[in-house]
């Protein structure tokens, strides 16, 4: 018996090897240049929109508690989410909105497929157009899939779509803002009880900066290295190697947060006019200059965040064209396959940094001051329970939002604590764009798809 194609990588949401996941060749076929241009071009629009709309991810907490301004947090981001493509997101390639369409059913008509990755990708950008104007932050990956739903279901029906994928996803985005909430909950309570809670509050912070730089960035490493890119050879250093570089790294931020920023805050700290020209302080509750240490922390987090979300999103807007070119080059990547895959990055990473210096002011504030109010040392642990519940999830190859982790962190926590205020006027704003992107896209994907439909009809019929 001949075992469907994608069937394990559909699922087993944890079992995709990349390295070895092999796809029934499609023969080759003409299609219409034009139908390429439009993939390519919506692709690129779609980038646009995933930076315009999820910068807010990394340095919405950043922007927020003034820790950086917003042409730092672009500049940051850009290299970051840069880096983060081409380093870990090789090996999300593969993990593209296609894994819920039955592809059998499309191998006689992959002109039908095209078309239905174009008519998906409009309606996600649509969407993700139309949040970033109201400032709300939505999810890509929800956005993406529910467009392939549309078009999937005009094309062939409900047995086109891979309804139990769908529901794998589904769960995953469901338990991912509540899990990074309440990692997020747990690092500010070893926050709060070994710094905030202390009769010198400062002293403490900074006799324990270096030990949270430490595990921060030993943890970072450890994720960046396992999760690596095959570019760099990542994926061949042993599990012993590879604890190695991570505590020799985490040591060498701990040494740097002793003797550089450490010094460097209290001397800010010290002079109460320099203190108000660095920094603003968004909460009166928490020790001021305690929370301040934790601000070059906070941006270091917010840069592994963007980092992150290169390596989990930035290479899901392209993801269509990749497997696409494999169906219709019969697996003859192979020979240039890192080739093509950097290339295609660099084409998705270019649109996603345009769209953070066009329009990514919109929503960055709405993450960063409309949702709850945050100090540094709660940014932190916001953005660290994000940025790591987004890199454990891209480890097993699971879609994940970065949007919903992050504002289910800043929700909870908020939540627990009892000095800061949440905007839930605000919240329910987001969760309705939340509910309305599912099917918002998946209606304008369906839409579109009819119109293809009609017009190739009638240019048949002729």
């Amino acid at each position: 018996m001949t075992q469907a194609p994608f069937g394990d990588y559909i699922l087993e949401l944890a079992s995709l090897d990349v390295t070895t996941e092999r796809y029934k060749p499609i023969p080759h076929f003409n299609v219409k240049a034009v139908e390429w241009a439009l993939l390519f071009g919506m692709s690129f629009l779609l980038g646009i929109g995933m930076g315009a709309n999820d910068i807010a991810d990394a340095f919405g907490t950043s922007v927020g508690t003034h820790t950086v301004t917003i042409n730092q947090a672009f500049i940051l981001a850009t290299l970051f989410e840069l880096v983060g493509s081409l380093i870990a997101g090789l090996n999300n390639t593969l993990m593209a909105s296609l894994d819920i369409i039955n592809f059998p059913l499309y191998f006689d008509h992959p002109d039908e497929l095209i078309l239905g990755q174009v008519a998906s990708i409009i309606g996600c950008t649509t969407w993700l157009m139309v949040a970033t104007a109201y400032k709300m932050p939505v999810s890509t990956i929800h956005a993406t899939v529910g467009g392939n739903i549309g078009f999937s279901l005009v094309l062939r029906g409900f047995n086109g779509i891979l309804w139990t994928r769908v529901a794998a996803i589904s769960m995953v985005w469901i338990f991912s803002p509540i899990v990074s909430g309440l990692f997020s909950i747990l690092v500010f309570y070893i926050i709060d009880f070994t710094v905030l809670r202390r009769k010198n509050p400062l002293k403490a912070a900074s006799n324990l900066l270096p030990a949270f730089y430490f595990v921060t960035f030993f943890i970072a490493i450890a994720l960046v290295i396992s999760d690596g890119s095959r570019i760099v050879g990542f994926q061949n250093i042993p599990v012993d190697m590879v604890m190695l570089i991570s505590i020799a790294a985490g040591g060498t931020f701990g040494l740097f947060a002793l003797f550089i920023v450490e010094p460097f805050m209290r001397q800010r700290i010290g002079s109460l006019k320099g203190f108000l020209a660095w920094f603003r302080t968004s909460q009166e509750k928490d020790d001021e200059d305690a929370v301040r240490l934790f601000a070059f922390l906070q941006v270091a987090v917010a840069c592994f965040s963007a980092f992150s979300y290169g390596a989990n999103d930035i290479m899901f807007s392209i993801s269509p064209l990749y497997e696409l070119l494999r169906m219709y080059n019969q697996e003859e990547l192979n020979s240039g396959y890192l080739d093509t895959t950097v290339l295609l990055g660099m084409f998705a990473t270019l649109a996603v940094i345009i769209g953070i210096w066009s329009i990514g002011t919109r929503v960055i504030h709405t993450v960063g001051q409309g949702i709850s109010e945050i100090n540094p040392a709660t940014g932190f642990a916001v953005e660290f329970g994000a940025a790591f519940t987004g890199m454990f999830t891209n480890i097993f190859n699971a879609p994940q939002s970065n949007t919903h982790s992050l504002v289910g962190s800043l929700v909870l926590l908020g939540f627990v604590r009892s000095g800061p205020v949440i905007h839930w006027k605000m919240v329910r704003k987001v969760m309705i764009s939340w509910i309305l992107t599912f099917p918002f896209s998946g209606l304008i994907s369906a839409g579109v798809m009819l119109l293809f439909q009609a017009y190739r009809d009638a240019t048949f019929s002729k």
